[in-house]
């Protein structure tokens, strides 16, 4: 799905920038840097999307490949083994 990210900036370690500056970078997502948001600036970042398919459609393409469908189940998997797995 495409988006439109806002990263809180005292985060610790910059994570959530540097996350989605890597969505960004997979062209997922558009950054809007905190000290720069205002209604205004969204209003015209999101009407500059929508108003262009085929960016939102590249966008769609960029996320897919971000796609875990099965992470939940993978983890309840690995928890799973590893709680039925018999000690030493």
């Amino acid at each position: 799905m495409p988006a439109i990210l806002v990263p809180y900036p005292y985060a610790a370690d910059a994570h959530q920038r540097a996350n989605a500056l890597r969505l960004a970078r997979a062209g997922a997502a558009e950054v809007l840097e905190q000290d720069r948001f205002d209604p205004e600036v969204l209003a015209g970042r999101l009407s500059a999307l929508l108003g262009d398919p085929v960016r939102l459609k590249a966008m769609r393409e960029g996320a897919r490949a971000f796609a875990r469908p099965r992470a939940a189940a993978d983890i309840a998997d690995l928890l799973l083994s590893l709680a039925t797995e018999p000690t030493p």
